[in-house]
């Protein structure tokens, strides 16, 4: 499903990024609500994200960290647009293409 590929990613996104652990949390579940997702569950540590959506099994992934933070800008900005509603859910393939851009721009 795109919806929980975007919210997935994104999240992992932002905490690789720099983003803190609470506004990752915070934001991501935002658009996980924008999205329509069913009872978004989300526990974000330090480089760890556990998540799940519904009765779904739950998803546990790891990342590094970094300070990057014209994607974190980007990502952010993304997130944004999913939570007001500028992204409907069923055009969630589109929020998720502009993601990967966004995580496959090279560093400058």
């Amino acid at each position: 499903d795109d919806k929980i590929v975007f919210v997935l990613r994104l999240a992992l996104g932002l905490l690789a990024t720099g983003h803190c652990t609470v506004d990752v949390e915070t934001t991501v579940l935002k658009a996980a609500a924008a999205l329509r997702l069913p009872t978004p569950r989300l526990s974000v540590g330090h480089r760890l994200l556990q998540a799940q959506f519904g009765s779904a099994p739950p998803h546990f992934l790891t990342c590094k960290r970094d300070f990057v933070f014209s994607t974190l800008k980007d990502l952010q900005m993304l997130a944004e647009a999913v939570i007001a509603g500028e992204i409907q859910p069923h055009e969630a393939h589109v929020a998720v293409e502009v993601l990967n851009r966004i995580l496959d721009t090279p560093l400058p």
